[in-house]
């Protein structure tokens, strides 16, 4: 059934008091604009950080890049589109109610017409005026609205706070949140596929197309005996190793 949600800014709060706020099981999350987009990742690659909010409406400055998006995506994260545009809506998961952007009744209205569809919605809308959204929301006689996600640090608030390694978020520019983990879930990740264990005792095919004679791919050179152990390798035979021309 679809829901409105809200994702709140709070920058009173630390990152503990945020996540108290959601229950305690948390994701984390950030959020910039796309002159801050960083498609390379390096930021983030060795961080717990899994959901990332970008712009899909805005000036060039604001507005992400297809290809930007498309990194994140590829590389699993939970990409979380924001509409920020002071107008008609477009399809994304977040309204962004604040000072140039969306104002609260817009955001009301839009959310009404995402209901219908059966898409679940979210309004970002700072701690201050969340009760005014609220109490819009309430006159519609819809179901009541969820706190799923607090964002608690921005490079203003927080400028030295620590986004990963050394990395603060004046450094990386981009806003610190919490979510619950159901609130655009993050991808289950694959468990790597188990190594193919090593050839103990090698198998040789001569192959007289090759004019040589070939080893079972996933050989190592350690694993051959008596004569065959001298011969020179050549990686660039194929798939797997090959010995030169002739040679036993």
């Amino acid at each position: 059934m679809a829901q409105l949600w809200y994702w709140i800014a709070d920058w009173d709060l630390s990152e503990g008091e945020a996540a108290v706020q959601l229950g305690g099981d948390v994701d984390y999350m950030v959020d910039t604009i796309g002159a801050d987009a960083k498609p390379d990742l390096s930021f983030l690659r060795d961080s717990n950080i899994r959901k990332i909010g970008v712009y899909v409406t805005g000036s060039p400055g604001i507005i992400w890049t297809p290809g930007e998006v498309a990194a994140y995506r590829l590389a699993g994260f939970t990409v979380i589109t924001i509409d920020q545009r002071n107008g008609p809506a477009v399809v994304a998961n977040v309204a962004d109610v604040e000072s140039g952007a969306k104002t609260a009744a817009q955001a009301i209205v839009e959310a009404e017409d995402m209901l219908d569809q059966g898409r679940s919605y979210t309004i970002y809308v700072e701690k201050a005026h969340l009760g005014d959204v609220a109490a819009a929301w309430a006159k519609t006689g819809r179901e009541l609205g969820k706190v799923v996600a607090v964002q608690w640090a921005s490079p203003t608030s927080n400028p030295d706070t620590i986004v990963t390694g050394d990395v603060t978020l004046k450094d990386a520019n981009v806003d610190l949140s919490v979510t619950l983990p159901d609130w655009h879930p993050v991808p289950a990740v694959k468990p790597p596929t188990p190594a193919a264990p090593l050839v103990k005792h090698a198998v040789v095919a001569y192959d007289e197309t090759a004019d040589g004679w070939g080893i079972r791919p996933g050989t190592q050179p350690g694993d051959l005996k008596g004569d065959l152990a001298s011969v020179t390798w050549d990686k660039q035979a194929g798939p797997g190793w090959s010995i030169g021309p002739r040679s036993r």
